[in-house]
């Protein structure tokens, strides 16, 4: 069988015609998705349905389809050991064994690392990574059976980082709160609490854009949220710098997104803000860098340090 990617969000039954399957990724929501959509292929009990945790020899995977069963089912046979590493004679046994017809049958190996490239492309690959911002957002929307406010869709995306795993636990608790009605912008931020990271994100988007009021309710949020100015600190100033590395490079948002390791979208995210010159973003995380600096070497407390780099940044004239 050639490769062929497909995305774990595009997976259904009926795309598992039989033959070899491989879950590639490992993102924390779309590896068990898949998985769970292969499994759905039989009941939880049936004994065609065979899960192989740990494994010692490539035997064990093609002899799980010589196992007899009285059923008319069709066997479905999930490798999930991480560590198992094959012998050059068991790789050669098992790229043999993907060659043949599985008819209606199918192996799946659920992000086995050990697979080599030959062996990859004997198999259909199913992408379990994590969903650009785009993707994400088609996806957002098929989890409110009632519908969701675009802007609403856009804010929960921003405000769980793109993490389709908090995704899918925050839209649950949405659906719950408006009693499976529509979800409005307004629902979303009520109900959907940020991460300390995600907060600093947005307030110091707000200030570079010039939405103050927007901003420093941001900054009462992360107050009431009892993180330690340490730390907040921090996050604000490695969120200028990546403003500014985002600003100077020339790299597109691939390349920049693995420099800085963060997820693309956060890149494009970063671009798409305007307001600061590159002369003054310089200027910002200048003077972050010295309150920090001052904290470090005990010049300032942590809580003065932080309180006076965001009047910096709030004044009208800032920085």
């Amino acid at each position: 069988m050639q490769s062929n990617l497909l995305h774990a969000s595009k997976l259904n039954a009926e795309c598992l015609s039989g033959g070899a399957y491989y879950l590639k990724g490992t993102d924390s929501y779309w590896l068990p998705y898949a998985e769970k959509i292969i499994r759905s292929l039989l009941p939880d009990d049936s004994l065609s349905l065979r899960v192989l945790e740990k494994i010692n020899d490539i035997s064990e995977i093609i002899s799980a389809f010589d196992t007899i069963c009285f059923t008319d089912d069709k066997t479905v046979v999930l490798v999930k050991d991480p560590d198992f590493v094959p012998t050059d004679k068991e790789h050669a046994a098992l790229q043999s064994f993907l060659t043949y017809p599985f008819d209606q049958n199918i192996l799946c190996f659920c992000g086995s690392p050990f697979l080599n490239n030959a062996e990859i492309k004997l198999c259909q690959v199913i992408d379990c990574s994590p969903l650009d911002k785009f993707s994400c957002g088609e996806y957002v929307e098929k989890l409110f059976p009632n519908g969701i406010e675009k802007k609403a869709a856009r804010l929960l995306i921003d405000l769980t980082g793109c993490d389709m795993a908090r995704i899918n636990n925050e839209a649950k608790k949405l659906n719950a709160y408006c009693e499976n009605t529509f979800v409005s912008a307004d629902d979303v931020e009520l109900c959907v609490t940020e991460d300390t990271e995600t907060t600093v994100f947005l307030f110091a988007n707000s200030i570079v854009e010039g939405r103050l009021q927007a901003a420093e309710k941001q900054l009462d949020k992360l107050l009431k949220q009892g993180e330690k100015p340490a730390l907040l600190l921090s996050i604000l100033t490695n969120q200028f710098r990546r403003m500014l590395y985002c600003a100077v490079t020339p790299y597109d948002n691939k390349q920049m997104a693995d420099l800085l390791g963060i997820k693309e979208f956060a890149v494009e995210k970063t671009r798409n803000i305007k307001g600061y010159s590159q002369s003054k973003l310089k200027n910002c995380v200048a003077m972050l860098t010295d309150y920090e600096y001052k904290f470090k070497n005990g010049t300032l407390s942590d809580e003065t340090a932080f309180n006076l780099a965001v009047s910096n940044l709030l004044a009208k004239e800032a920085v």
